[in-house]
């Protein structure tokens, strides 16, 4: 089950509930709003709209390419929920510089290509092999989640990413859990 929140335009909250099998993620909405440590947060909020989706292929991971013709994939549509904010910003503002140079008889479609593939965590295949099948809180204790990202810290990157590229420094500092984090992928 996944159960996310966020806040929307104009002061709004936007929410979903991502069951599988018989769970009812109505319920298990209601039931968050209800427990006694969110309770206030929705003290005056009313559900405005339910709707129904399909996620039954598992995760999706983002277009490759954004560009097709005339047609540039900025923000969410072409993404996970990374780009929906700042993500989606930093998105439109590219895709316009590069619109303008294409307009301007530049090639600005393959920087905009380029940048896409490097902005976001998603576009790194360790990030959807690791993503997937690295639950950190299944597999290690909370000292060992905190050894892990003491080695990253300082570095920029997804965490699953630098997790993946780097299953050496954990071998040398912790065969036992590299064994364990190896065993998982498979």
């Amino acid at each position: 089950m996944n159960f996310g929140i966020g806040v929307a335009g104009e002061n709004r909250v936007l929410s979903w509930v991502l069951a599988a099998g018989n769970q009812d993620p109505i319920a298990i909405f209601d039931n968050f709003m209800k427990h006694p440590n969110f309770a206030p947060w929705f003290r005056n909020a009313r559900v405005v709209k339910k709707t129904a989706s399909g996620g039954e292929g598992g995760l999706r991971t983002p277009i490759r390419e954004p560009v097709s013709g005339n047609v540039v994939i900025v923000g969410d549509a072409g993404a996970p929920v990374e780009t929906w904010i700042q993500g989606a910003l930093a998105c439109g503002y590219m895709a316009v510089r590069a619109i303008e140079k294409e307009f301007n008889g530049q090639k600005g479609y393959p920087e905009y290509i380029d940048w896409w593939q490097k902005a976001f965590a998603f576009n790194d295949p360790h990030y959807w092999k690791i993503a997937t099948v690295y639950p950190l809180n299944q597999i290690c204790t909370d000292e060992e989640v905190d050894y892990i990202y003491s080695l990253f810290q300082g570095r920029i990157g997804c965490a699953m990413g630098l997790i993946a590229n780097n299953l050496e420094l954990i071998k040398k500092g912790r065969p036992e859990l590299h064994e364990r984090l190896i065993k998982g992928m498979r």
